[in-house]
């Protein structure tokens, strides 16, 4: 969601413009101001950023830039473009609402969209939104919708296709692992939720974000502030080690072909690790003192001394007690 934008506006004056910006203000609850340029009055506004999956967090300076324009006393196919956008893209509609799109379901929640980009001059103008849709949505009840929307106004919407959405049942064995360690190390309750951010395991199968931000604290993600708290940081990493830990041991249970695949995904995150007749697993040494241990003995196994540490890891030997 952008924090700035700005325009130039022929045949009108600063003194001319000035009376609109307070209504406009109030209004969108950005800042405007305006100064004489070469060619006409430059318009400038002032926003709140904020990332585009949580677009009611910020305040959009283009739409509050476009409401203020659409207000002004101007003619011509651009002052009719703008007037038309803010139509279908009012300020404050973070839902699709006027654009014909609003929608929601139980899984994914509802369906958000942001006018991110408009680039205008005598002879041309583009535009680039950014929706992020729920499960239900579809060509039908998105895409063509929208396609009728700007031709309505005047534009011509690119052919490109919807972002397939990724989806993992809660259920699945790495969901339940991940919500045990983070309860087993916070203390706290864990539950799933749906983003509409495009995480790095979008094009994963099976595969779900875990953390590093923590629940109640607004990192500003994407801001000119961002930050990341090291305490957090630091109990991100002894989660991320223990889960490591318990999908090794999961490993066990799979069955020989799928087994073969999983350990091909553990040597791609560089893990060290050792299968023997009776144990499998490693330790790692613990962030801060605590140790994280991963290894369990099969029955009829135990841990002998002299284990040999490797880089990050432990590797251990076991031997039968009959």
């Amino acid at each position: 969601v952008p924090a700035s934008s700005k325009a130039m506006v022929k045949g009108m004056r600063a003194q001319d413009v000035q009376r609109y910006l307070a209504s406009a203000q109030e209004k969108t609850g950005a800042k405007f101001s305006c100064e004489e340029g070469d060619e006409g009055v430059v318009i400038t506004c002032q926003g709140v950023n904020a990332h585009a999956s949580t677009p009611y967090e910020g305040v959009n300076a283009l739409t509050a830039l476009c409401t203020l324009l659409a207000a002004l006393p101007l003619q011509g196919k651009g002052a009719q473009l703008v007037r038309g956008l803010t139509h279908i893209y009012p300020h404050g509609d973070f839902y699709g609402v006027s654009a014909g799109i609003a929608q929601e379901d139980e899984v994914s929640g509802r369906l958000t969209i942001s006018l991110d980009v408009l680039q205008m001059d005598e002879t041309s103008a583009s535009l680039q939104a950014d929706c992020r849709a729920p499960l239900c949505a579809s060509d039908a009840n998105l895409t063509d919708v929208l396609r009728a929307k700007y031709a309505s106004i005047g534009f011509t919407m690119a052919d490109n296709c919807m972002y397939k959405p990724h989806y993992v049942p809660e259920d699945s064995p790495l969901v339940q692992t991940l919500l045990s360690v983070y309860e087993r190390y916070t203390g706290k309750k864990g539950s799933c939720i749906a983003i509409g951010g495009g995480t790095y395991v979008h094009n994963l199968e099976g595969g779900v974000s875990f953390g590093a931000a923590f629940p109640g604290v607004n990192n500003n993600m994407h801001g000119p502030d961002e930050f990341a708290m090291k305490e957090h940081l630091l109990l991100t990493i002894e989660m991320y080690a223990q889960v490591i830990c318990e999908i090794c041991k999961y490993a066990l249970c799979l069955k020989k072909a799928e087994r073969t695949d999983f350990f091909r995904l553990l040597r791609f995150f560089n893990l060290y690790t050792t299968r023997i007749p009776f144990g499998y697993g490693f330790a790692m040494e613990g962030i801060r003192g605590r140790p994280i241990l991963g290894a369990e003995l099969l029955p009829g196994a135990e841990l002998l001394p002299g284990a040999k540490l490797l880089r990050k890891g432990c590797f251990f030997h076991a031997k039968s007690l009959s």
